[in-house]
């Protein structure tokens, strides 16, 4: 909603004892509704949204089981504590996981229209970073979500 101001100026003398002074007063009539402006939001595609939020979270959750398996590693009974094919193995599927944690909050982020995908994409492969940037993401899912009316479960929006 804008309001204006609508008034005019008058111009008013004085008279003083060093001589004349002209001061101008602004007369103000009672505010006028100008315009009123309602901003339409983009309705987001909630199915995209989903999968890649979905996607999101079951790459954290096997780089968080990955974490912890491979430093219960050195616990197995294995001849070497750390052969380097299980090394490799495991550098391998790190490194996977973290593209595919980039590529899923990318697209998550661009489901939600944000204009700064690339930034969150870039934070999910920085250790703790990414845990913060995922609770950011999942509330704004949460939100948008909620807002059309779409059940929001652990894993992310339910749709039939």
């Amino acid at each position: 909603m804008c309001m204006e101001h609508v008034g005019s100026w008058q111009a008013i003398t004085l008279a003083s004892r060093h001589g004349a002074r002209a001061t101008l007063v602004q007369t103000l009539a009672p505010p006028v509704r100008a315009c009123e402006v309602h901003v339409e939001e983009p309705v987001p595609d909630i199915s995209s949204l989903a999968l890649n939020y979905r996607n999101l979270i079951f790459a954290f959750s096997t780089q968080l089981l990955l974490g912890v398996g491979s430093t219960n590693l050195g616990v197995l009974p294995l001849p070497d504590p750390s052969p380097p094919l299980v090394r490799l193995l495991v550098t391998f599927t790190h490194g996977g996981i973290m593209l595919a944690l980039a590529i899923y909050a990318y697209r998550t982020a661009r489901s939600l229209g944000s204009r700064a995908a690339l930034a969150w994409a870039i934070a999910m492969p920085v250790p703790v970073v990414n845990l913060i940037a995922l609770i950011i993401l999942s509330s704004n899912v949460t939100q948008v979500c909620r807002r059309h009316g779409i059940p929001v479960g652990f894993f992310g929006p339910r749709i039939s």
